[in-house]
């Protein structure tokens, strides 16, 4: 009778001690984990417009770009139903502006993915498309523009118009069912960043450039890799946000502040893989987003209308063939810059190759030939903003780019990277 009661009571105490052992082993203490890239870039470049914007893109050039280290601290608790936590601190390498490029807080269970703080937003992960199919730096999406003096009035980036970028912001994104996902953003102030105080008139994140308040971002996404090896990824994304001037003009010249449109802008976008192929287009229609509803370059404010923030088609296509990956890809904007003005035009073609060495390791060449036009009255206008309108929007001359004509380049870069 005696062994029958130890029995029990050993039985009794070890049952809850083995429940507690097993949620101890379902957790993992915070861990610290480390990764990141570094490349460096030789330009090789010939343009029509050498002179613009002080002289940039005249000669070669060459850089240390997309340099970046993340610590990334990864934690799982029960709780909740099981939630992965984590944090992610990325610092820049860029020794001539060093600075922590993305600080947010990310929780994920079964629910779905939170994230909140300094972060790309799901109008940049979420978004599939030509850009993603391009090699070394991105072809048309690359680095090329870091020795292009871009025409006024042109478009070529494919980021939508209003992109918070890694300004503050919270995230949430369902999880994949049946290869569907979906995601929102919201952003209080796409010119904030990191502990900015709050400062709702002429905040310093905003610079010379309009921003927005309350920003929500949209997107969904359907990715699906068939037994036959067929690789299926689509998507739409999209920006609505409160558009403010930079500044109040409290003091400026005038007294009629700067408006501006709202931006309305969306994405859709699509890739196709099969046995070493990709190909993939998007189209991005930036609506009239950020458009501002007068002309301050004479210092007196002047109603304009008819314009819009620009249309942009992309296409690409790239092949990998063991080491190697080719890639071939074009890009086309245009841009309604006011009434009675002829429309800005950009003309983009790309050729990329990529080579790995050893794991992590690889070389790549980046060839992009750019034709961009515009209306020389645009030009004009921004060159006399530059000298004598911006106190009227409550800025100085540095603060304002220059205005360039049209331009043609042709550019090749040649580059290493290391990614760990």
């Amino acid at each position: 009778m005696n062994k029958l009661l130890l029995g029990t009571a050993v039985l009794a105490i070890s049952l809850p001690l083995a429940s507690v052992d097993a949620a101890s082993k379902s957790e993992l203490t915070p861990s610290l984990r480390f990764s990141g890239e570094t490349s460096v870039n030789y330009y090789g470049l010939k343009q029509s417009v050498r002179e613009g914007n002080g002289g940039k893109g005249n000669g070669h050039h060459m850089e240390v770009a997309d340099s970046r280290l993340n610590v990334d601290i990864f934690g799982k608790t029960e709780y909740f139903g099981g939630v992965e936590y984590s944090a992610l601190l990325g610092l820049s390498g860029n020794p001539d502006n060093g600075n922590v490029q993305e600080n947010r807080l990310k929780f994920k269970n079964e629910w779905g993915t939170l994230m909140a703080g300094d972060t790309r937003g799901i109008d940049d992960f979420m978004a599939v498309g030509a850009f993603a199919v391009m090699g070394a730096t991105g072809g048309f999406a690359g680095n090329y523009t870091n020795v292009l003096n871009q025409t006024t009035g042109t478009v070529i980036t494919t980021d939508l118009a209003g992109a918070p970028k890694d300004s503050t912001k919270v995230i949430y994104v369902t999880p994949r069912i049946y290869g569907v996902q979906a995601g929102v953003t919201f952003t209080p102030s796409t010119a904030h960043e990191g502990d900015q105080k709050l400062k709702t008139i002429s905040p310093s994140g905003a610079k010379s450039l309009p921003f927005d308040k309350n920003q929500v971002g949209l997107g969904v996404n359907f990715k699906e890799t068939f037994t036959n090896g067929f690789d299926v990824r689509l998507s739409a994304t999209s920006l609505f946000g409160k558009t403010q001037a930079p500044t109040r003009l409290k003091d400026a010249v005038s007294t009629t502040p700067a408006t501006f449109k709202n931006t309305q802008s969306y994405a859709l976008g699509a890739q196709f893989g099969y046995h070493g192929w990709e190909i993939g287009g998007e189209f991005i229609d930036n609506g009239k987003s950020q458009v501002g509803h007068q002309d301050f370059s004479t210092g007196l404010p002047v109603a304009v209308t008819g314009g819009d923030a620009g249309k942009v088609y992309s296409a690409a296509l790239n092949y990998t063939y063991g080491k190697h990956k080719f890639a071939i890809g074009y890009l086309n904007s245009t841009r309604n810059i006011q009434s009675g003005f002829s429309k800005a035009k950009s003309n983009i073609y790309s050729a990329t190759w990529d080579r790995k060495i050893a794991p992590g390791l690889g070389i790549y060449i980046d060839a992009n030939y750019v034709d961009m036009k515009t209306d020389a009255r645009a030009v004009a206008a921004q060159n006399a903003l530059k000298a004598t309108g911006a106190a009227a929007v409550g800025l100085t001359s540095s603060d304002i780019a220059d205005g360039v004509k049209n331009n043609r380049a042709t550019i090749i870069g040649f580059g290493t990277k290391l990614k760990f």
